[in-house]
Parts: C-alpha cells; sequence; structure tokens
C-alpha cells in the first residue's frame, strides 16, 4: 500500500501550475495555466501587464485554461 501513495501523491503535485503570460503587448495580454483554483494569481498577472501601459485588463476570451484580456483605460 505504502508503494501506491508515493506514485500518486508525486502525479497530484506534477499537477498544480501557475498561471504565466502566454503572449502580451499595449492592447492584450493571454494567460495560460488558469485553473479556478488560480484564477486570481492570473488576473493579478494580467494586472501588472496591462499596468505597464497605464491601462486595465478586460476579459474578452475565455477559453479554459488559456484567458484573453483587452489592456483598455481605466
Amino acid at each position: 500500500m505504502r508503494y501506491l501513495i508515493l506514485p500518486l501523491i508525486l502525479a497530484l503535485a506534477g499537477c498544480h501550475h501557475a498561471p504565466q503570460i502566454a503572449y502580451g503587448n499595449e492592447a492584450t495580454v493571454q494567460v495560460g495555466g488558469m485553473t479556478q483554483q488560480n484564477e486570481r494569481q492570473g488576473f493579478a498577472l494580467a494586472e501588472r501587464h496591462c499596468r505597464k501601459y497605464g491601462k486595465v485588463p478586460r476579459i474578452v476570451s475565455d477559453q479554459g485554461r488559456r484567458v484573453t484580456f483587452d489592456c483598455v483605460a481605466p
């Protein structure tokens, strides 16, 4: 039994990925690796990216784990 638990723990640990910017410019940013568990972290990445241009993020497309934001004037 002990030998079955360790591989399961290791497999589950590898399933959690932090969101990261897949693409971004002044007008838009795509954040990949988003889940319900880390959506705040993903939005914070988009917010930080858009802030560099004096803008705020607005969701325009949600394709599951990849979310696209437009960077718009506040």
